[in-house]
Order: structure tokens, then sequence, then C-alpha cells
């Protein structure tokens, strides 16, 4: 339990994680707009959507994205017959 606005977890990271907010722990800073975080690779996710890089190809279509997640669910969601038919015997 937090011990200063009693916030509960079962899961030790997750309250390590929360007790950080009320210590200030977000060392990694946007310099482009207040973004805060505790983690150097939530910051370089965030930075994307600042400079538009977009390093995640869909290999069926020309979308393109900055988090991984998305592709996944694009594929998923767009190409789903088509990764199927790519295991189906000839």
């Amino acid at each position: 339990m937090c011990p200063v606005c009693r916030f509960t977890t079962s899961c030790n990271l997750v309250l390590g994680q929360h007790m950080r907010r009320h210590a200030g722990g977000y060392p990694f800073l946007c310099p482009h707009c207040d973004y805060r975080t505790h983690r150097s690779h939530d910051l370089k996710k965030h930075l994307r959507t600042h400079t538009g890089e977009k390093p995640y190809h869909c290999t069926y279509c020309p979308y393109q994205t900055s988090d991984p997640s998305n592709l996944s669910a694009h594929l998923k969601a767009r190409h789903a017959m088509v990764r199927l038919e790519d295991h189906l015997p000839l």
C-alpha cells in the first residue's frame, strides 16, 4: 500500500512505479513538450510523435506506424485472411 495516498496493488513492480509519481521519479523528459516518464523506451516511443518516424511497416500494404503494437493490431484487423493464406498448402 502506498503510504502517501493509500493506493493498493498486489504487484510490487506496479507499486514501485506508482511511488515514483510521488517522488518526482520521471527522469526522462521530452524536449518538445511536457511529457515525462520513468522509462527511456517510453520516451523514445513518444519522441516519434514529434519526428513522424514510423519504423514499423506492413508487408502487405503501405501502412506504417511508430508503435509495434499498432502494427500487430493492423495485421490482425486488415490482413487476417492474407496471413492465413500464407500458411495454407498449395
